[in-house]
């Protein structure tokens, strides 16, 4: 799945932001189920190519997948945008879902550290109503930052537009969420299992799949440095691997008949 384009995102007041588009390999008869793939870098740095591999993977495993620009932080932009931005992205691969072969009734966010927090954000803080937009069919998280109520750098990041707790996925769970596979190393302090552990609860109220995948002596993103999880990340390249290979396989026996067209 090498084939690699530029989609353009119109958002209101005249900017424009991207999704990159890895297509699978071959042809279908019928549309496919579509990843969009949210980077992290604590709301205010990243870009869409840090999930670049990420995105590959989904493609090989036979999905529409969409690495995503966002808006980040700074003096004027705060998470709230972000979060608009990932619900319009949703909104415009639905819209368009007949030109790039997406199924648009099966739409998955996979979000990384503070993308995480922006895809459960789709589902519990919820779209804007002016987008009429429902959010993700199922999430894919890693090391996501789903608990942020007392997070004091988040909180600074909203500027008074609205305070951390409303903002926080873990304390705003809602009716409907969907299906939700979590990556999550044991001793991550920068977002940790508590966290995560919380979100599978709310999904549990409602009876909802909630895969919490959990390793063991990995801190933030899987990370082997567990005394500077922030700026000595030094990932462990086997638990990487093995996390991913798993969220696109629970993904794909999710909706299995992506599966099948990739054998």
């Amino acid at each position: 799945p090498g084939h690699l384009r530029r989609e353009r995102l119109p958002l209101a007041g005249g900017d424009t932001l991207h999704l990159h588009h890895f297509a699978p390999a071959g042809r279908s008869a019928s549309p496919r189920p579509a990843v969009l793939l949210l980077h992290g870098g604590g709301w205010s740095a990243g870009e869409p190519s840090w999930v670049y591999p990420a995105a590959a993977a989904f493609a090989a495993g036979g999905f529409q997948a969409f690495a995503v620009e966002y808006r980040l932080s700074d003096s004027v932009t705060t998470p709230l945008e972000a979060i608009v931005d990932v619900c319009a992205a949703l909104r415009w691969t639905r819209l368009q879902a007949d030109s790039l072969g997406v199924d648009a009734s099966r739409v998955a966010v996979y979000g990384v550290s503070a993308g995480g927090h922006l895809a459960a954000s789709t589902v519990t803080i919820g779209c804007p109503e002016a987008l009429a937009e429902r959010g993700a069919d199922a999430l894919l998280l890693l090391s996501p930052a789903v608990d942020v109520a007392g997070d004091a750098h988040f909180g600074r990041l909203l500027r008074g537009r609205a305070t951390a707790a409303e903002v926080s996925p873990a304390a705003n769970g809602r009716a409907d969420m969907p299906p939700t596979v979590l990556v999550q190393g044991a001793e991550d302090s920068l977002t940790p299992l508590r966290g995560a552990q919380r979100f599978c609860v709310l999904l549990a109220a409602q009876r909802q799949a909630c895969d919490l995948r959990v390793y063991e002596g990995l801190g933030h993103l899987l990370t082997r440095n567990l005394a500077d999880q922030e700026n000595a990340f030094d990932p462990d390249p086997l638990a990487r691997a093995d996390a991913l290979r798993h969220q696109v396989r629970w993904l794909q026996q999710l909706w299995p008949d992506t599966a099948r067209r990739e054998r």
